[in-house]
């Protein structure tokens, strides 16, 4: 009976073991059964965002600043609030309806589809959507996996990505990003990225800071 109640309470400590492993990003679930990448696979739908991007170019002497700050709740219509300030101009507020949904795949690929509706007047938008194909990997290829790479097909190239609908530029979502969180219903991804481009005399700085919520569909 002692043998049985050792092997027993051996069995529970290598279990409880196991299972506290799965825990990864700060905020991950303390217990799950589920690795960390069966728990990324599948459809997701971008709930919420915060955050915010500096730019900066100079040219020659002369250097100009534009901030962007943005806040997007699907439950609240859609909607992504984003406040632009141009150097000392007052700042302007601008509403986009917004979704982003993206699908993980167990062997390295994901889609996503973007699509966004920009005002032109009272009475109608500009509707835009953006599809496209990338591969995705675990950046720390130990046991930890709470780095995310999301690499566009045909993309030369990490670019700076704020999953913005505000953009000017074909849509790109190739960066790399923190899983805060990771479980079988939701998940949290973190980017803080500097990017700086230079073409002859000019040289463009982006400083992007986000937080971007998932929730598996």
């Amino acid at each position: 009976m002692r043998k049985y109640l050792t092997l027993t309470a051996v069995l529970l400590a290598g279990s409880l073991l196991t299972l506290e492993s799965c825990k990864r990003g700060e905020n991950d679930p303390a217990i799950s059964l589920v690795s960390r990448t069966n728990r990324l696979v599948g459809s997701w739908e971008l709930t919420q965002k915060q955050g915010s991007m500096v730019t900066n170019t100079t040219a020659g002497s002369t250097t100009s600043s534009v901030s962007l700050t943005s806040n997007y709740t699907s439950a609240q219509g859609g909607l992504e609030q984003i406040m632009v300030a141009q150097n000392s101009n007052a700042p302007v507020l601008s509403n986009f309806l917004y979704k982003f949904t993206i699908d993980f795949e167990k062997t390295g690929d994901c889609k996503y589809e973007a699509a966004f509706y920009t005002p032109v007047n009272n009475s109608t938008a500009l509707a835009q959507v953006y599809k496209g194909t990338a591969n995705w990997n675990w950046l720390d290829k130990g046991k930890d996996k709470v780095a995310l790479q999301i690499t566009e097909e045909g993309n030369a190239g990490s670019q700076l990505d704020t999953l913005n609908a505000n953009t000017l530029l074909p849509y790109s979502i190739s960066n790399e990003y923190y899983l805060d969180r990771l479980s079988s219903k939701d998940m949290i991804w973190k980017v803080f990225a500097n990017d700086i481009t230079s073409i002859d005399t000019i040289t463009v700085a982006n400083t992007a800071d986000f937080t971007f919520t998932f929730t598996k569909k």
